[in-house]
């Protein structure tokens, strides 16, 4: 066989194998490098079939330009970055469709965790562990944006999908409308009316119910010394404490400073100085509102990226 036919050839087989052939899960967990060889290995056949095709067969003339041969190196530099990008796009998309078809909700700790972001890139990401519904232990890398890295603490339990036939394609739930699907409860963000209920209520048992119609996951714990019960949601990795009729304290796990601002208009609140008081603070006449920012650190034992947080505190009074 000629031997631009066996150029040719291998240059069909190698992008049907690097598009269609690499395993899924394979692919999923080194993507980056797949990308990689398949576009260059795919790159190299094609130049050689091309020049094997369209070769030079004579001398040129002397200042003739050979705009034959430009054009084939635009060709192939376009075909290179644009197989790449076909690559990442398919497995996106195949782990999309798997995870769509065959993805199995449970949760994960996060264990560790990286931020690196440059001004051309952002490789942040975070290590999960989590068992499958056969008991098999997990342990996988998330890829995130910066902005997301801030409002995972390690330790922090997330909601993740998997695949039940490649257990490493994970991905993490962001939405209260994806939680929803899959836990079939209607979940959405506490607000100042929420509060306003749960100061109200007389015993951590209905505080804790109405939390659970609220999103998943609420549990709670007394705290005698000073007379409050603690309630903590690690999905959402916030708590409130509750001093029956008297006040609630929030604390979000990131800084937000526009938390609750379309609410607080709503309901009258006005902001206010007074002495001895740090952050913002706000009142309607029947409650005061505290807003203030922490950074708190973890109990990770290891110098980690993670073994600190930024967080919200809400400091919520009924003055009546």
């Amino acid at each position: 066989m000629n031997k631009k036919y066996i150029y040719l050839i291998a240059t069909i087989l190698s992008i049907l194998f690097f598009y269609f052939g690499v395993p899924l899960d394979f692919l999923h967990e080194h993507n980056i490098a797949v990308t990689l060889i398949g576009a260059v290995v795919s790159t190299v056949l094609l130049a050689y079939t091309i020049f094997n095709f369209y070769g030079p067969t004579a001398e040129k003339k002397v200042g003739q330009k050979d705009d034959l041969g430009c054009f084939l190196m635009v060709l192939i530099v376009i075909f290179f970055f644009g197989f790449s990008f076909l690559l990442i796009y398919s497995e996106i998309k195949k782990t999309g469709r798997e995870l769509s078809k065959n993805g199995i909700y449970t949760t994960g700790v996060i264990v560790d965790g990286e931020l690196l972001q440059t001004r051309k890139a952002d490789l942040s990401n975070v290590t999960i562990k989590f068992k499958t519904k056969e008991g098999q232990e997990m342990t996988v890398v998330e890829d995130i944006s910066a902005g997301e890295f801030e409002k995972y603490s390690k330790f922090q339990e997330v909601p993740i999908i998997y695949s039940k036939n490649y257990p490493t394609i994970t991905r993490i739930i962001k939405s209260d409308s994806e939680l929803s699907k899959y836990t079939k409860t209607e979940i959405r963000d506490l607000t100042l009316k929420d509060f306003m209920a749960i100061i109200d209520l007389p015993n951590p048992i209905e505080v804790n119910g109405y939390l659970n119609s609220v999103n998943r996951k609420w549990n709670y714990e007394n705290d005698s010394e000073t007379n409050t019960t603690i309630y903590y949601n690690n999905y959402k990795n916030i708590a409130i404490r509750v001093m029956p009729y008297k006040s609630v304290v929030y604390k979000n796990n990131e800084v937000n400073r526009d938390l609750f601002s379309k609410e607080l208009k709503r309901l009258g609140f006005e902001e206010i100085t007074k002495e001895g008081v740090k952050g913002r603070l706000l009142t309607n006449g029947k409650y005061a509102v505290n807003f203030s920012f922490e950074r708190v650190e973890t109990d990770d034992p290891n110098d980690s990226v993670l073994n600190f947080s930024q967080i919200t505190v809400v400091n919520f009074v009924k003055l009546n």
